[in-house]
């Protein structure tokens, strides 16, 4: 899991138990909780260490103010209410995700999920040496790859690699690997002789680098104005809670091909 503590996580389940359970259920106590993951779910639970990613801002706020503030007993209660508060919102909207993708991925579905994200670009520097570095080489900046993947719930998996030098990054290069994406579906629905989606939902990273802009708005406009879906929805998680499946497909790529394989050019980790 993404790196957090087990108090995190307890929050994050009693959230879950009020958006999930009957009303009136009572959730566990902390030292419940406390006692069953020492027990049993810490050997089967693993917490990532610290890492580059962004964290939630709210998340860290109310975490330095409950845990290291000096403030009263009710101030931090109050402020722990607006934490669980934070983490029930967040959680809903992974919620209307999940359901969507659940639709897309059913036989004959009139919707169709996509989620595009990239993956940091320092994983992509080549050629990799299978040597210790030496020191007059730190002055020499070596050329990257970039990596994007297109996840269609229920069609394909689709990986871009592209020059980070000579690729041109913003909404022009989201939009073009969502043409593609949605060409390879069309392609798909034909082979399986069925109907292509009506309705498109595109699921993106809380950035302006990629989707949350205004030429992506105007390309999804521009489909459901030539016929080619009913509706077209634009979605994003909060910033701080948007590692979804595709950041899982990429921790397969690090673990599986770019740290066991010493790429020279990309065509080799292609």
């Amino acid at each position: 899991m993404q790196h957090s503590k087990p108090v995190d996580m307890w929050w994050q389940y009693l959230a879950w138990v009020e958006l999930n359970c009957p009303e009136g259920t009572k959730a566990a106590c902390w030292s419940t909780y406390w006692s069953r993951w020492n027990t049993r779910w810490k050997r089967h639970i693993g917490l990532r260490k610290p890492s580059q990613h962004s964290q939630c801002d709210v998340c860290s706020q109310h975490s330095q103010f409950i845990h290291c503030s000096h403030a009263a007993f009710a101030e931090k209660q109050a402020r722990a209410r607006e934490w669980q508060q934070h983490l029930r919102e967040q959680y809903h909207d992974r919620l209307i995700y999940w359901h969507l993708r659940w639709w897309s991925r059913r036989p004959k579905s009139k919707i169709l999920v996509i989620i595009i994200d990239g993956l940091d670009k320092t994983k992509g520097t080549w050629p990799q040496y299978t040597f210790e570095t030496p020191k007059c080489l730190d002055k020499y900046q070596r050329p990257r790859v970039t990596i994007h993947l297109a996840i269609a719930h229920g069609y394909c998996y689709d990986f871009y690699l592209a020059d980070d030098e000579d690729f041109f990054h913003g909404a022009s290069s989201s939009c073009e690997m969502l043409t593609r994406t949605l060409a390879r579906v069309q392609r798909i629905c034909e082979l399986r002789g069925e109907e292509f989606p009506e309705h498109l939902v595109v699921q993106s990273d809380n950035t302006t680098a990629q989707l949350k802009n205004a030429e992506a708005a105007k390309f999804l406009a521009m489909l459901v104005r030539k016929g080619r879906f009913k509706s077209a929805v634009l979605q994003f998680l909060r910033v701080g809670h948007t590692h979804e499946d595709v950041d899982f497909m990429f921790s397969l790529v690090l673990a599986l091909v770019i740290r066991r394989v010493r790429f020279q050019i990309p065509a080799e980790l292609q």
